[in-house]
This record gives structure tokens, sequence and C-alpha cells, in this order.
């Protein structure tokens, strides 16, 4: 199964930069985005350049529920409320952007990357949405 070009159907488009991403053998591979991982020359390159963007994300986010949840004072059961209900909206959205891999002669190594990548989208995206909540202010979360 050959993934060059998939970016177009992807269409993701993720905040971390990354410039290179190394893969286990230190090797250095050209992609600034998740999605220009579809476009490595082969697959093993495309799912460690998926994996590395998704991991990324997920350490990004990690590190932004920490840093808003250390703030808060009052409202942190109402703020695990939302970001446990997030997650599980993460999961059934990128399960059905994933349903595409149906379409592959290797549905179940597509489907695992169209995960990954859409996992490494969401999840940018809910580091933006962390970084705009207001914070300690009269009308804020505290």
């Amino acid at each position: 199964m050959k993934f060059v070009g998939l970016s177009a159907l992807l269409s993701v488009s993720l905040g971390v930069q990354a410039g290179y991403f190394s893969d286990d053998g230190g090797i250095k591979h050209a992609a600034d985005h998740v999605d220009d991982c579809f476009n490595l020359n082969d697959n093993g390159e495309v799912a460690r350049c998926v994996d590395y963007f998704r991991q990324q994300a997920g350490s990004a986010l990690e590190s932004e529920v920490k840093r808003v949840r250390d703030k808060l004072k009052k409202d942190t059961e109402q703020f695990d409320d939302a970001q446990q209900k997030w997650l599980a909206f993460k999961d059934s959205e990128c399960a059905l952007r994933a349903l595409r891999s149906r379409a592959f002669a290797d549905p179940s190594t597509a489907r695992e990357l169209f995960t990954w990548a859409c996992s490494a989208r969401l999840d940018e995206q809910r580091v933006d949405e962390l970084r705009s909540l207001p914070l300690l202010c009269d009308a804020c979360l505290h």
C-alpha cells in the first residue's frame, strides 16, 4: 500500500512545527506537518513520521492541561469533566475519520495511520483552545 498523495485526502494541518523528525535509527526525514508524512517514500517512514507528530501533539496537550489545571483553584471538577468529554469526542471523531481506510489494500494499517494523524491534529487544536481559556479573572475559570 502506497500512501504517497494521501495528504489531500487527510486534509490535516498541524501547528506543530518540526522541520525534521528522527526515526528510531536517528535518521532524519523532512516533514513540517503530519500531512507531510504521507509524501514520504515508504510505509515505514510514513508510520514513524505520523507517530512522531502524534507524540509531539500529545505531549503538548498533556503540558497544557497540566498548566491550566495547576492554575485552577475552584473549577477543577468542571475542567476535568470537560477534558474527559473532549477525549471521548476525539476518540469518536478519529474513528469516524479513519473509516476511509476501508478503501486501501491494507485497511488496518491505513486506519491506524489515519487515526494517529487525526489525533495529532485534534490534540494541537485542543492545545490552542486551552491556551485561549480566560483564567482567574472575575468571570473566568478559577
